[in-house]
């Protein structure tokens, strides 16, 4: 089960066409041991404090905030392409994509477990949340993880493209 709070929604790469990218930080709980994921959030606390700081005014702060973006996309991040409806209501069929570093707190804080989990499914777009459910899969270089999952996604903060005028 996943649940996610205050994500960011709506980045469309290309103009008409349903295809949105999300960012969100992530912090992941395993429940049958004690190890927690904290390279997301490690990721975030580099990159997306310091964007603010930045001046899009020129050219290089312009592709600089476009570089941490797309970064923050690839740390945690999910597409999701709508196929009824629109980004804020709608049915879309999604991915969600993570990289982890495993923190094993019962030992030490062992720092060693690193990996990758992707994800893919289908999604209602209910306006104030996403929810939906699908099949993952987790590679670490301490296990491997296969099966199902239902997420909730709450509060998304839209970066929605106002509609062309016709």
């Amino acid at each position: 089960m996943e649940f996610d709070i205050l994500n960011i929604s709506g980045g469309q790469p290309f103009k008409d066409f349903n295809l949105y990218l999300e960012v969100y930080p992530r912090f992941d709980i395993r429940l049958d041991s004690k190890a927690v994921s904290l390279g997301n959030i490690a990721i975030w606390l580099a990159m997306a404090i310091p964007i603010n700081a930045i001046q899009s005014s020129d050219t290089s702060g312009f592709l600089a905030k476009y570089f941490i973006t797309g970064s923050l996309w690839l740390a945690s991040g999910s597409t999701h392409f709508v196929l009824l409806g629109n980004n804020l209501t709608g049915l879309s069929i999604f991915e969600n994509h993570l990289f982890e570093w495993w923190v094993d707190k019962g030992n030490d804080w062992n720092i060693s477990e690193l990996g990758y989990m992707e994800s893919f499914g289908l999604q209602a777009n209910l306006f104030l949340s996403f929810v939906g459910g699908g099949i993952l899969f987790e590679i670490t270089n301490r296990r491997k993880n296969f099966g199902f999952f239902f997420q909730i996604k709450m509060f998304p903060i839209f970066g929605e493209r106002p509609p062309k005028e016709k």
